[in-house]
């Protein structure tokens, strides 16, 4: 990936020009670094033609990648940013996905977690709450039962 930028001088003329390069590689290792911890969530970079510029599925020397079908590539080709839960046609998979455009050179970031993934604690959490709950109501229909029986008996037998 190269930048240039011109350096203007006091009279409004350009002097020079910085020429920044870096490696595609690179460029990869550092979006790879940004994503830490167990999750298998991942980030990725797209140009302004939904191409893949960084995917850590794909390495920098493979053939270019076609995203734009993505939804989440759609959006950014259209300027949105968003969190969404979308359809990953491509990797056919539903992925909560969190995406942002990158200024005017038209490109855009993506962090995605598959849904699974992404909802497991709390689908753990909520399955204790619901057997947690399910508990206290057995325990409680149980004392209901013992009241009632021995409510329902004739005074001289209790």
């Amino acid at each position: 990936i190269a930048v240039a930028v011109p350096i203007v001088g006091d009279d409004q003329l350009i002097s020079a020009i910085l020429v920044l390069q870096v490696e595609l590689g690179r460029f990869g290792e550092w979006i790879d670094s940004v994503w830490s911890g167990e999750s298998s969530g991942f980030v990725y970079v797209v140009d302004r033609k939904g191409q893949i510029v960084h995917h850590p599925k794909y390495g920098a020397q493979d053939a270019i990648v076609d995203y734009s079908p993505a939804p989440t590539v759609q959006r950014l080709m259209e300027g949105k940013r968003g969190v969404e839960i979308l359809y990953n046609p491509i990797e056919q998979e539903w992925r909560v996905s969190a995406y942002e455009p990158v200024g005017r050179w038209g490109w855009g970031v993506i962090v995605q977690e598959p849904v699974a993934q992404a909802f497991a604690f709390r689908d753990t959490s909520l399955a204790l709450v619901v057997a947690f709950h399910g508990l206290v109501f057995i325990f409680y229909a149980a004392v209901a039962v013992g009241i009632v029986r021995v409510l329902g008996k004739p005074r001289d037998q209790i």
